[in-house]
């Protein structure tokens, strides 16, 4: 059923339909337990998402949460490049 839900979400990316990647990458995070790699992968997609949905809100909430849970993490020196040239 990940796997399921990671193509779902690709797609959705693919064709500029972010609303409903959030909501498939949301319930990936909630409904499954991932392993880190995948979770980082996911968190960082999900940032993402909201980026591109101008919830920049979310954007920090959810990079807070990367941050927070892997901080030497691969993605997290790019999503501190995206949080600090949000705009005010």
């Amino acid at each position: 059923m990940v796997n399921v839900l990671e193509n779902y979400a690709k797609i959705y990316n693919e064709n500029h339909q972010y609303a409903d990647e959030v909501y498939t990458r949301n319930q990936l995070l909630d409904l499954f337990k991932l392993d880190s790699d995948k979770e980082q992968l996911q968190l960082y997609l999900l940032t993402m998402s909201y980026y591109n949905l101008g919830y920049f809100d979310n954007v920090k909430k959810t990079a807070g949460i990367l941050k927070e849970k892997y901080p030497s993490g691969s993605y997290t020196e790019s999503i501190s490049s995206i949080v600090s040239y949000l705009p005010q």
